[in-house]
């Protein structure tokens, strides 16, 4: 791959000066082979990045074309300019490697309004991304502030592996799902989110990500944060309590770019479920609702005094 299409801003770059058809169609053709690569390594960031480049430079392509046709610098088919006289062979659809469905459907894209464009690359890097997470996800102007209520059983899971002191803080509360089970085992709970969703003895207008110090008391963070997030969320947690327990998908193993909270000593257990959690819907959603949610969910738990490597548990999510 190269080095371009990793980094993004290369990349945005180089296809900003494409003055060629053939020089888009080769950006656009390596950002293909990275969309296949980053499906096979399940790495979300890169998928989105690729099929970003791939679209703005099937874009550039079809702008290209129409330039080209306007200036009376392409034919459609054979050789010539079409004005009865003896002229070089002109590039044909074939010989700059374009099908006919490609340039009706790039220049379509090149036709589009910027803002137009923008608003259908994002759904589309958001489908692409669905062949990696195995479930299609909203754009994120849809998702808001990324609410997905955690399933009770998944956190009574928890809580039949890991046993906590002190108080615990839920910092991505949302209304209240993880906090309820918690307080219901007898665990006082301090409960706070970006959001008030109006949850007794929640507190709202919290950013988590910009808390220099931990709540009185508090020993332990037990929270599903906004996926989005995730990295950021797990990073600040560590810096504020000595233990850690997040709901993540179970795919958040497999980036190099999570190597220091992953491989750094302190991931103590993860704990995948063995069947599928039930479905969580985002927080609004008022489409069609299904039992058993497609994506693979694990609690991945953080000890400060941890040392060595991080012990696997297959858990159930049993029960209502």
């Amino acid at each position: 791959m190269t080095a371009e299409l990793v980094k993004y801003d290369a990349a945005r770059k180089a296809l900003a000066e494409a003055h060629r058809v053939d020089e888009a169609k080769e950006i656009r053709d390596k950002a293909v082979a990275v969309q296949a690569y980053a499906r096979q390594a399940n790495d979300h960031t890169l998928i989105v990045q690729a099929t970003d480049i791939k679209l703005r430079a099937e874009r550039r392509v079809g702008e290209l074309l129409r330039e080209m046709a306007e200036r009376g610098e392409r034919a459609g088919q054979g050789q010539g300019n079409g004005k009865g006289r003896t002229a070089l062979p002109l590039p044909t659809l074939d010989v700059l490697g374009v099908s006919k469905t490609q340039s009706s459907r790039w220049q379509e894209l090149a036709e589009m309004p910027a803002q137009e464009f923008e608003d259908y690359t994002e759904r589309e890097t958001e489908r692409q991304r669905s062949f990696v997470t195995g479930v299609g996800m909203h754009p994120h102007a849809e998702r808001g502030h990324d609410l997905y209520e955690t399933p009770a059983p998944a956190t009574h899971a928890l809580l039949g592996e890991e046993s906590f002191t002190g108080t615990i803080w839920e910092c991505a509360n949302g209304k209240g799902a993880i906090s309820r089970v918690l307080r219901a085992k007898g665990y006082k709970v301090v409960c706070t989110d970006l959001i008030d969703y109006g949850v007794e003895d929640a507190k709202g207008g919290v950013d988590f990500l910009k808390q220099q110090s931990a709540p009185k008391g508090v020993k332990a963070i037990i929270t599903n944060p906004p996926y989005m997030h995730a990295d950021e969320f797990v990073r600040r947690a560590l810096v504020l309590v000595p233990r850690v327990a997040m709901l993540l998908r179970l795919a958040f193993l497999c980036s190099v770019g999570r190597a220091d909270i992953m491989d750094g000593g302190k991931l103590a257990r993860v704990y995948p479920f063995a069947n599928r959690l039930p479905m969580m819907h985002r927080d609004g959603w008022d489409g069609p609702r299904v039992e058993s949610g497609p994506i693979e969910f694990a609690w991945f738990v953080w000890d400060r005094e941890h040392r060595g490597r991080a012990q696997l548990k297959r858990i159930l999510c049993e029960g209502e």
